[in-house]
């Protein structure tokens, strides 16, 4: 607009928003519809029931060797997809009980539905794929934020171990996000909007949960912090 402009942006949480630099970004977006609504949870279901219909599994690459997606629906989406086409060697699944016996029940043909999770976990095994189960609710805000630290934490020590790691819930857009956002965040020390602008422009439609995120860090922190401070220290020994 010119040198000559009387326009100035007051950046709210300044410290937050700046990456360096005197560069700053600001919070992604929500697309909202002509009422006013972002209608956030109807864009989800829609893309849901997609990927349930054409029983794809959906994925993207957040950085080398991690992974965040859909939950398997066919054999061929562990023993191929995955181990195959991805190289994929543990996976962190955050599906409740009764997702995994409806959602990935077709990885597991003939076998009762109850026996589904069993049936799963061996379906990795054989296929020499680690396999944390997680069980995380999808509406309740409480258990997310207890689950976050420890999940972040377990993605850490598989990655740190030299693994491929898938990490996944029923859509993969709002579970397995927060701990891959977690682990961007609190493990490598990534500045808040730098990690949630790369997330959802590796995973467009991600649900990115800032408030959630933000208040779960000091529980990782009181747990883990210094663990996570060292670890960056050891890589990057002038930060």
């Amino acid at each position: 607009i010119g040198p000559d402009h009387n326009r100035w942006w007051v950046p709210e949480e300044e410290e937050k928003n700046m990456v360096g630099n005197g560069v700053y970004l600001t919070p992604v977006a929500i697309w909202k519809e002509p009422d006013g609504d972002p209608h956030a949870a109807e864009h989800t279901e829609r893309f849901y029931y997609h990927i349930c219909d054409s029983k794809t599994m959906h994925y993207s690459e957040v950085v080398e060797n991690l992974w965040v997606g859909s939950c398997p629906r066919i054999p061929e989406h562990i023993t191929h997809g995955m181990k195959e086409a991805l190289g994929v060697t543990a996976v962190i699944n955050l599906q409740k009980e009764e997702d995994v016996c409806r959602d990935s029940a077709g990885c597991c043909p003939g076998v009762p539905r109850a026996d589904v999770p069993d049936s799963l976990s061996q379906l990795y095994k054989d296929n020499d794929i680690s396999y944390i189960w997680i069980p995380a609710s999808d509406s309740d805000p409480k258990n997310k934020l207890e689950m976050l630290p420890g999940a972040v934490f377990k993605l850490w020590e598989l990655l740190k171990s030299g693994n491929n790691v898938y990490v996944y819930c029923n859509g993969g857009i709002i579970r397995s996000v927060l701990v891959i956002c977690g682990y961007l965040y609190y493990v490598l020390g990534w500045p808040y909007r730098v990690m949630e602008h790369h997330v959802c422009l590796q995973r467009p439609g991600a649900w990115v949960d800032e408030q959630l995120i933000v208040e779960a860090h000091k529980d990782f922190q009181d747990k883990y912090g210094n663990d996570a401070l060292a670890e960056r220290r050891v890589k990057h020994p002038r930060s």
